[in-house]
């Protein structure tokens, strides 16, 4: 009865407020009556269904009234929040809120309600929403968190974060959105992307190399200069250790050295080192660094390194050159001086000889004194020869010719157990030396190589033709342009890097005592560069050597000078002869050798008081026998003074060496003849003799006797 009762209760009150009262004082009435009807024994039970009757309906009233304050709250949360909220269905905007329209340029959300969510899409991006959405209303699994490109009310696009939700209503799917406009987190993004791809351009394309390691010393990152230098890909680098790449002498170096100081310091400034290539070869670097600090120290460096290979060996290149110009200063110095006392000497020797009857016992020893000069002499031509202080008589010459010419010589010089091979190039073109001295350079050579192979082996003469360009000829020291090469190439006991860099030093030799004086490769190295050309070896133990010659190319064809004969006639004379000599001792030498073949000498000690006897001398001079480097007034200037007061005045130069300028203008450019110290006194009145008889001015250079 009691369930009957509260069910015709609940139809009674219903859920309005007005007819639940109405409801209750009926049910009152109800409730009396019945209770008259069923006595006093059934009042508890109709107070105890009353009581519950009460409860459940005030309960209900409590749950209806926390249902509309809930949906008031949430009303006034989606309405005022500042994200921007949207409910739709079928892709059809249901309810947005204020914040929804704003981000979208709309002033009220109400103009977006029954709008396609689509309009609001960027077009490029439509059709990966509207796949979405489908994918969404057929419950299939889709992102509940996507980015898009959204379309504002002015057609201004900008990024957006969608984040959606779904819940079903009355057999309905509905979405709910949650939208951010993440432009500007976008915009950061690609300024990052492109900062990170200008860093990785620039430290990829820098022309220097460039590598990153981690606190372990792993490369993290090398740039494209680094995999070019060293001949690696990418792929087969990152990940190993950096001192991998490093000689064993560098590695060594780096982390017994260097990477204990830097994990502390943080930094390391031009710290030498050798990488080695690919393919074995050595690159010469400077490596500066800076690493990365963090709360346990390092974490991971940036190394710069700088290719210093090319910039080392020209460094080299100029040490030795200075080197090598400076041994040249103080040889040519040396046989000048020296020069001047072997003339004396001969000088003195002759003349003792030809004082001495046929049956003197001094007349051997005078003759071993004429000997030792010689052997002097030769010394000192040869230290000319390095120093570049030498005249030479230079001729358009094929170099191939001048090899063809002394190949015989050169097998009996070589010997037998040692296989002479010439390859000589057709068509190379002529070159300008003095044929006389390139000689003593290929003999010079043969014999270097001869020396090398004392068991026998195999010697190459070879010619060839060779560009150079600007870089190439720059380290060398020569103009770029067209040469003729000549190499000689032996397979003998070759040289370490010590001695290769020494090879061309006067008096350096690696052979027994007594078995050379060490100035065989000097002088060729001063010939060839004499003769503007440039020689190099390259050499190493026990496979042997090449000697490489550069001379410069020149046009036109060979020719063969014709030289000028020694005369053998008469060497009297009764000219008059200006001798300017600044030693003393040749004067007092050369004036009597003069006087007795019936020359009249006028003498001076300078070149000042030389033109003062000339202006003085009442009648003409004929020749004028000169130093070249004197104090006060130098022979070129005193000729210059003599021939404009006399034109036709003939010159012989004497000198134990010339300036440079002498050397590379000659002395033909003056019509003068040249005769170098030492001499005999036999060998000047012969040159004086031949110089006086010339028709005119022309070159006549003479070396000494002995060399």
């Amino acid at each position: 009865m009691g369930l009957g009762l509260g069910g015709v209760a609940c139809g009674l009150v219903g859920e309005d407020p007005t007819r639940a009262q109405a409801g209750l004082l009926l049910l009152g009435m109800l409730v009396a009556f019945l209770v008259g009807r069923l006595g006093r024994a059934k009042q508890a039970q109709v107070d105890r269904l009353t009581a519950d009757l009460s409860t459940e309906i005030l309960e209900r009233k409590r749950a209806e009234e926390a249902r509309r304050q809930s949906e008031m709250r949430m009303r006034a949360f989606f309405e005022n929040s500042v994200a921007a909220l949207g409910i739709s269905k079928a892709g059809v905007h249901v309810s947005v809120n204020a914040a929804y329209a704003r981000m979208f340029g709309h002033e009220s959300p109400e103009v977006l309600v029954g709008t396609p969510i689509l309009d609001l899409i960027a077009p490029s991006h439509r059709q990966e929403i509207l796949e979405l959405v489908r994918r969404r209303s057929r419950r299939e699994d889709v992102p509940d968190n996507y980015e898009t490109r959204a379309l504002r009310k002015d057609g201004t696009e900008f990024d957006m974060d969608v984040c959606v939700s779904s819940y079903e209503e009355d057999g309905e799917v509905f979405t709910i959105v949650v939208l951010r406009d993440i432009t500007p987190r976008k915009v950061a993004e690609r300024q990052l992307e492109e900062s990170e791809a200008r860093y990785r351009s620039l430290y990829n394309r820098t022309p220097v190399m460039l590598h990153s390691i981690d606190h372990e010393g792993r490369l993290l990152a090398v740039s494209d200069q680094w995999l070019a230098t060293l001949g690696y890909e990418r792929a087969e680098v990152l990940g190993r250790r950096s001192t991998e790449f490093l000689t064993e002498q560098s590695r060594r170096h780096a982390q017994e050295v260097v990477l204990p100081r830097y994990w502390k310091t943080g930094w390391c400034k031009d710290v030498p080192y050798q990488f080695v290539k690919r393919n074995g070869e050595k690159v010469d670097v400077l490596l500066s660094a800076i690493a990365e600090m963090g709360p346990q120290g390092p974490t991971r460096s940036l190394a710069v390194i700088i290719d210093v290979t090319e910039r080392n060996r020209l460094e080299e290149a100029l040490r030795q050159a200075q080197k090598m110009e400076a041994i040249g200063l103080l040889a040519g110095g040396i046989a000048h001086d020296f020069n001047n006392i072997l003339t004396s000497i001969a000088g003195h020797a002759e003349l003792i000889h030809s004082g001495l009857p046929p049956e003197s016992p001094l007349l051997g020893d005078v003759e071993q004194v004429a000997h030792s000069v010689e052997r002097a002499a030769a010394l000192t031509h040869q230290l000319l020869a390095f120093s570049r202080r030498q005249v030479l008589k230079p001729q358009v010459l094929d170099l191939g010719a001048v090899v063809v010419d002394i190949e015989k010589m050169l097998r009996r010089l070589i010997g037998e157990h040692i296989e002479l091979v010439t390859e000589l190039a057709p068509g190379v073109g002529p070159v300008r030396v003095d044929p006389g001295q390139m000689q003593q350079v290929i003999m010079n050579l043969a014999i270097n190589a001869r020396d090398a192979m004392p068991n026998g082996g195999r010697l190459v003469l070879r010619t060839g033709a060779r560009e150079l360009a600007c870089a190439e000829a720059a380290a060398m020291n020569l103009p770029p342009g067209s040469y003729v090469t000549l190499e000689v190439e032996d397979n003998g006991s070759g040289m370490d890097e010590v001695t290769r860099v020494r090879v061309f030093e006067p008096f350096f030799t690696t052979k027994a005592l007594g078995r050379g004086t060490g100035l065989g490769l000097s002088t060729v190295y001063g010939i060839v560069t004499q003769s503007g050309g440039h020689i190099r070896v390259e050499s190493q133990p026990g496979v042997g050597s090449v000697f490489r010659v550069l001379l410069p190319r020149v046009s036109g064809p060979a020719s063969v000078v014709p030289t000028t004969p020694v005369p053998t006639g008469a060497v009297e004379g009764n000219e008059t002869i200006l001798l300017v000599e600044d030693e003393e001792m040749l004067r007092r030498l050369l004036r009597p050798v003069l006087e007795m073949r019936g020359y009249t000498v006028l003498e001076a000690p300078h070149g000042a008081e030389a033109w003062e006897k000339c202006c003085a001398h009442p009648g003409p001079v004929h020749l004028v026998v000169t130093d070249v480097v004197m104090p006060q007034l130098g022979g070129r200037e005193l000729v210059a003074r003599l021939r404009a007061r006399q034109p036709d005045i003939k010159v012989l130069y004497v000198s134990g060496y010339t300036d440079d300028d002498m050397v590379h203008r000659g002395v033909g450019a003056e019509g003068a003849a040249f005769l170098q110290k030492p001499f005999t006194p036999e060998t000047l009145v012969r040159t004086v003799r031949q110089v006086l008889d010339d028709a005119g001015p022309r070159e006549t250079v003479s070396r000494p006797a002995s060399g």
